[in-house]
């Protein structure tokens, strides 16, 4: 039986941007009258997460999303899975468009038990462990995600662009 991943009112997704300092988590109703229009929370992502084991740095990741899907009440919508996508920040080899291997974490976040495994098998695995129904169905580095967000906005946009922290642009040029 094909899973209910879509109410009658479009295509749901959900987009977990981890960065250095803090992560986001987005929601998108694809057809929502106002196409630009994204549910995004901020959550800061504390030094003591960012130093410590790679079960407890996805399961602070997990428990992020379990927050964000109680507080939007996402599960009245009935769906039997929502789709996710990762943007990992950190250095990861991509191996497919749901599989990667991450080669080194950044400098304020030392983890070295995480290196070599798969950010999404990892972040799925807590999610798992908290019962909420979203899959992770896609991982993409910063500067991807940028560019997709960049033309979700704008059609045109064709270059995104890491300027720092939090400071991530996309543009259009002639």
């Amino acid at each position: 039986s094909k899973e209910k991943q879509s109410g009658g009112d479009g295509q749901h997704f959900l987009g977990l941007d981890i960065g250095g300092t803090n992560l986001r988590i987005a929601y998108l109703n694809s057809n929502e009258s106002d196409n630009n229009k994204i549910d995004i929370e901020t959550y800061e992502v504390p030094l003591v997460v960012r130093r410590s084991s790679g079960k407890f740095f996805f399961g602070y990741l997990a428990d992020c999303v379990k927050h964000f899907y109680l507080v939007r009440r996402l599960s009245s919508l009935g769906l039997t899975q929502i789709p996710l996508g990762l943007t990992f920040l950190f250095n990861y080899k991509q191996l497919s468009i749901d599989q990667g291997e991450i080669v080194q974490m950044g400098l304020n976040t030392n983890i070295s038990d995480v290196i070599g495994k798969d950010p999404v098998e990892s972040l799925q695995c807590a999610i798992k462990l908290l019962s909420i129904p979203v899959k992770v169905v896609a991982v993409a580095n910063d500067a991807t995600s940028t560019l997709i967000y960049g033309r979700h906005l704008v059609r045109d946009a064709s270059i995104s662009l890491i300027l720092g922290s939090g400071t991530n642009i996309a543009y259009m040029e002639k």
